[in-house]
């Protein structure tokens, strides 16, 4: 991989296919267009007027087979059901159609065919996270708890057990436990292959903290046994968080910014400030993008699936993306989202950020 980064960067950093996703994934109706620029000629008569940013997420979309025939189907629940004796031990055909069912708005479906899964009684920790990456998504946060806690009883060498495990236990207003499992990626000592995740620990374990302010439950660090030294105060306009469900896998996150600069492994600080985290080879992530003053503009935001180094039982991985806007802030946003990726050197563009 270091060999590459040398031709990479050669290479020109605003691709034709970047520009496709750019123009045709995230173009906007034609009257929020018409709105957009209506507030942008009201907010140049102020310079001193805050940007505001929106975050628009390319939807996944599944070609398998029993997809297309939920979509033909006027009773989608009992065809489920047809079509689970046939694909029952399939993960993946749980997974898409979960994602079937979430975007027709049936929450309640979706989760219960993730939880179908747990039919199959597979300890796989990756298949487990899986399940526990959609249910967060979905904020089903007690489900996603209990998957997260199982992962966490397997794969205690791994710091992206404690991680996930703690940030759930954020979205739930648990913050004193949250805060103590983040501080264990902090302060525990891992496989030279997760050096540096401690950095994107400490940024995280101080949102608890801020979040815990702002729900009037404020933390004390001493008393959590936690040393004020991990204190560190670093608001955003603009933070990217990328990770995924298998160990020994490198999945590359790209952040193209208004300046058509990419911003990656192999060029990870911008002229603007932009600034990504470790590239991860072998493990989980995470992997981050974090630009302290947003510059106006579209920030296009892809992942690539670089290299596998292990078998799956689901084929390729799945993808943990997490978008903020105003991290840290009063006003901080959050959207989620999760993807697959099933073959290597396979990019898929996700999201526009427009600030």
């Amino acid at each position: 991989k270091e060999e590459e980064k040398k031709e990479e960067v050669k290479e020109d950093l605003f691709s034709a296919k970047e520009k496709e996703c750019s123009e045709a994934f995230f173009d906007a109706p034609p009257d929020a267009k018409k709105k957009k620029r209506k507030k942008n000629t009201k907010k140049n008569t102020s310079s001193e007027t805050p940007q505001r940013s929106s975050i628009f997420i390319q939807p996944y979309k599944s070609n398998a087979t029993y997809i297309q025939t939920l979509n033909d189907s006027k009773t989608p629940k009992t065809t489920y059901y047809e079509l689970k004796s046939e694909y029952y031990s399939s993960p993946s055909f749980y997974l898409e159609v979960a994602n079937f069912f979430f975007e027709k708005k049936d929450t309640k479906m979706g989760v219960c065919v993730l939880l179908n899964i747990c039919e199959l009684e597979i300890d796989d920790p990756e298949l487990i996270r899986i399940v526990g990456y959609r249910l967060f998504q979905a904020k089903e946060y007690a489900y996603a708890e209990q998957l997260f806690r199982k992962v966490l009883s397997i794969r205690q060498e791994s710091p992206q057990s404690f991680r996930d495990l703690a940030l759930v236990l954020e979205q739930q207003g648990q913050y004193e436990e949250a805060a103590k499992q983040m501080y264990q990626v902090i302060g525990r000592r891992w496989d030279d292959r997760f050096s540096e995740i401690e950095y994107t620990a400490i940024l995280e374990l101080n949102h608890i903290f801020f979040a815990a302010a702002q729900a009037k439950q404020p933390l004390d660090w001493n008393n959590l046994g936690i040393s004020p030294s991990a204190k560190f105060d670093m608001p955003m306009d603009l933070r990217v968080s990328m990770s995924w469900s298998a160990d020994m896998v490198d999945v590359d996150l790209h952040v193209l910014e208004p300046s058509k600069e990419n911003c990656y492994y192999a060029h990870n600080l911008t002229q603007i400030g932009g600034k990504l985290s470790r590239d991860f080879t072998r493990g989980c992530g995470p992997e981050e993008y974090m630009l302290r003053k947003g510059y106006k503009g579209e920030y296009i935001v892809s992942a690539k699936y670089y290299s596998n180094h292990q078998q799956s039982l689901t084929g390729g991985t799945t993808v943990l993306l997490t978008f903020y806007k105003d991290y840290c802030k009063e006003n901080e946003e959050r959207q989620l989202m999760t993807i697959n990726l099933d073959q290597t050197s396979e990019k898929m563009c996700v999201c526009k950020i427009d600030i």
